[in-house]
């Protein structure tokens, strides 16, 4: 699989093949990689806006629902003070006004989840299972199911600086 042109081969082919299959879950996570850590080169602007607009100030803010939920939480607990006779904060509405939320980086978001959703969607029943494999690791006695050890993650340490041992 070539890199050249972001894998731009694998990109075309992945639309044109039959489903179902498995795509390389490694390029789709590095495109949300891109996209989060460009977030500032992605157009954003105010929800109602004209999204052709430049946007009006550098602010951004990207909510995730738990975010949302706990902005609602405190509003709702400074409503309650504010009515038992607490004052709220000055200049808290004018910071509600300046927050942005980034429409075209959450499309590009969606893109990706719901591109590797639609993989998901397609079942595998048109592959018959292969008995001969079910046969060979199904037909282990306890014995021979014990020589596959599983490794902890100090054992896969300590393998891997024997094959490529610290350089210092």
């Amino acid at each position: 699989m070539s890199h050249h042109k972001n894998y731009n081969m694998y990109r075309t082919k992945l639309q044109t093949c039959a489903q179902p299959l498995i795509p390389f879950i490694a390029i789709h996570l590095s495109d949300l990689t891109f996209i989060n850590e460009n977030e500032d080169k992605i157009h954003r602007h105010k929800a109602g806006d004209d999204p052709t607009r430049p946007p009006e100030s550098p602010r951004i803010i990207d909510r995730t629902l738990s975010m949302i939920v706990a902005e609602q939480q405190k509003k709702a607990a400074e409503i309650e003070a504010a009515q038992a006779g607490g004052a709220k904060g000055e200049g808290d509405e004018e910071e509600d006004e300046d927050l942005l939320i980034n429409f075209n980086k959450m499309e590009l978001v969606c893109k990706v989840l719901n591109l590797l959703r639609g993989f998901q969607a397609v079942g595998f029943e048109r592959y018959q299972p292969a008995s001969y494999l079910q046969k060979y690791f199904g037909g282990m006695e306890a014995e021979e199911r014990e020589k596959f050890t599983v490794l902890t993650e100090k054992d896969i340490y300590t393998w891997s600086l024997k094959v490529e041992p610290k350089v210092t």
